[in-house]
């Protein structure tokens, strides 16, 4: 595992990364504070956490990223859900 879950911190999304050689991934990506997807993707970091399916953290370059459909659905590190307005 590259990054250890205790490692990453903030407010998880629900999303779909459709990477540039076809594949897709499914799980959450990390947002901290009032941070968006779209935020994090104009950052300057270059590699974003994600959190696949199977509760793997690992870290994905932005640029292998070709698409990201983002659910409906947050969750706070203490589980709750909550919904964007």
């Amino acid at each position: 595992m590259l990054v250890a879950k205790n490692d990453v911190q903030g407010i998880k999304t629900e999303v779909e990364l459709t990477m540039a050689d076809g594949s897709i991934l499914y799980g959450e990506m990390f947002l901290s504070g009032e941070c968006q997807v779209l935020d994090i993707l104009n950052g300057e970091k270059q590699f974003l956490p994600f959190e696949g399916m199977d509760g793997a953290v690992s870290v994905i370059n932005k640029t292998a990223i070709a698409k990201i459909t983002q659910y409906s659905n947050v969750h706070s590190d203490d589980g709750k859900l909550f919904a964007f307005g």
